[in-house]
């Protein structure tokens, strides 16, 4: 697992999946106002889950308070991609982070 590099520029990409389409992506610098809008994709899309799957990669993967996911990402300390999931892994919600290339 990778350390946050708070000294380099980055960028944080969310991508909502359901079905193998991309249904929704918000691209922005981790700003509270990309959290809020991100917060509100969670409760929409999973407005029928109580618990949700927090992916790390195929050997890391909990469940979380669907009230508490966003929180957990924010407070992550890994540069990992994260994915939230249902239960079936049907609908899907990325976060990428990438290192921007001056």
């Amino acid at each position: 697992m990778n350390t946050k590099n708070t000294d380099s520029p980055r960028t944080l990409r969310i991508e909502i999946w359901m079905k193998d389409n991309m249904e929704w992506s918000l691209e922005g610098d981790g700003s509270t106002q990309q959290y809020q809008q991100a917060g509100m994709k969670i409760r929409s899309l999973f407005s029928g889950e109580d618990e949700l799957k927090l992916v790390i990669n195929k050997d890391n993967v909990s469940t979380v308070k669907k009230e508490e996911a966003l929180e957990v990402i924010k407070n992550s300390i890994s540069d990992d991609n994260i994915m939230l999931c249902d239960e079936n892994f049907t609908r899907m919600m990325v976060f990428f982070y990438l290192s921007k290339v001056e």
